[in-house]
């Protein structure tokens, strides 16, 4: 059953769902982990740990979902593509200036 994930969890039990769903997703495409490893060009431990809900970096996850065909579950990552023209003008502006202390003061 799907492990749902919410802003209560911490991040290491954010991070065991996903790990548990991941699995969850490769079992249904009737996939050991060493044939997903050798598919999608990962090594065992790295999806061991994810699994796991050890961590994986962001290749990892991209590797896993391509070869499990579940990129659907990156759309709501997808769907915020516009960037605020207002809020981008506005930190263009924004100029950056180092904090100098006068020559006459001791460091």
């Amino acid at each position: 059953m799907k492990k749902d994930i919410t802003y209560a969890m911490t991040n290491a039990e954010v991070l065991s769902a996903l790990g548990e769903n991941l699995r969850r997703m490769r079992i249904n495409a009737d996939l050991t982990q060493r044939e997903l490893s050798e598919k999608a060009d990962i090594s065992l431990a790295a999806i061991r740990n994810a699994e796991c809900g050890r961590g994986a970096t962001m290749l990892t996850l991209v590797k896993m979902l391509r070869h499990l065909r579940r990129f659907d579950c990156l759309e709501s990552l997808n769907s915020e593509s516009e960037i605020r023209a207002d809020l981008l003008f506005e930190r263009q502006t924004d100029t950056i200036q180092r904090v100098r202390k006068p020559k006459n003061e001791k460091r």
